[in-house]
This record gives structure tokens, C-alpha cells and sequence, in this order.
């Protein structure tokens, strides 16, 4: 956003997102953005994948460090009734979804997507976790983000948390959670 003049509002309804990195469909159900050169406002994002939802709001805006590099910035605050860790988790992990979706047309466009940027046919199921080698999150030194959450349920590993609020601070490649 850094180089260009961009101004307006995107207001939509049902839209899919897609990524190389995290094959699981996100369904974005409602959105209102508004961007403001060097900044994005998230007026409400809401997204659903899986069993995981949450509405989103905030500013993530970028801006110059001290070596003239580009830093991204934000405060958000995310509000979920679901979470289910362990299954986002292992979607990045094992590098393909879980999905027991049966919309052609969707899977067709996650088969269609991967084969455009893969080059190669993936499988909607994932690795045993026996197979998967579990790894670090790798968190780029460029960004800052402190994130309030309030989370209703949560699964992740064998416990199931409830009512889980508190801020996530995301800085120096490291996470940090306060309560």
C-alpha cells in the first residue's frame, strides 16, 4: 500500500480466499474495508473456516523503520465463537485441508487454484499426524500487531477453553500473550 495513493471503501458479501501457504477454504461472509493510503480499516471482516470463525476489526496500516524497510503495523481486535486450533494447525502443517465440503464448484476452484500455482495435484486429506513434522511458525521481523481476542470456545490440543480473552502482541518475530 506504502507507494500508492489508494482511497475508497469495499463493502461485499460471500467471497472465497485462497492461499499457496494455508489450503483451507476461508469463506468470507460479510466485509467492509476501507483504505486510506498507507492504511487498511477493517470495519468488520467476518471469516469462517472449518469449525474456526471470527469477526475481525482494527487498522493495519505500514510504515518505514529505522533502515528505511517496510514495517507493518496494526491493532485488531478478533471476536470468535469457535476456534479450533488444532485443525488450522495441522491445515498448515500437512498443506491441504481437511474439508469434508461437497461443493463441486468450490473444490473445483481450490483444485484449480493449486494446480495454477503448484503445478501438481493435491490431496484433500491430510498427512497422519505421525507423518507430519511439526515446525515453527515462521513470523516475518517486519511486522507489529497487537491483537485483542475474545474467543468463546477454543480446542486446542486435547482442552477445550472457554471464554478466552486477553491480547496477542506479534513484534520482533516473536508472539506474546497477555491477559
Amino acid at each position: 500500500i506504502g507507494n500508492y495513493s489508494i482511497k475508497g471503501m469495499i463493502n461485499y458479501k460471500e467471497a472465497f480466499i485462497f492461499s499457496k501457504s494455508f489450503p483451507q477454504t476461508i469463506k468470507s461472509n460479510n466485509a467492509r474495508l476501507t483504505f486510506k493510503n498507507n492504511e487498511i480499516v477493517l470495519n468488520r471482516l467476518e471469516l469462517q473456516s472449518e469449525k474456526s470463525d471470527c469477526v475481525l476489526t482494527g487498522i493495519i496500516s505500514t510504515s518505514k523503520d529505522q533502515q528505511n524497510k517496510n514495517q507493518i503495523n496494526g491493532s485488531l481486535h478478533l471476536i470468535s465463537n469457535n476456534m479450533n486450533y488444532n485443525e488450522l494447525y495441522n491445515t498448515y502443517l500437512g498443506g491441504s485441508s481437511n474439508s469434508s465440503d461437497n461443493n463441486e464448484e468450490i473444490n473445483m476452484l481450490i483444485k484449480n487454484y493449486n494446480n495454477m500455482f503448484n503445478n501438481k495435484n493435491t490431496s484433500k486429506e491430510l498427512k497422519s499426524d505421525a507423518k507430519q513434522e511439526k515446525h515453527p511458525i515462521y513470523i516475518p521481523k517486519n511486522i507489529n500487531l497487537d491483537i485483542q481476542t475474545s474467543v468463546n470456545n477454543m480446542d486446542y490440543n486435547d482442552i477445550n477453553l472457554q471464554n478466552a480473552n486477553g491480547n496477542i502482541i506479534i513484534k520482533n518475530e516473536e508472539v506474546f500473550r497477555w491477559s
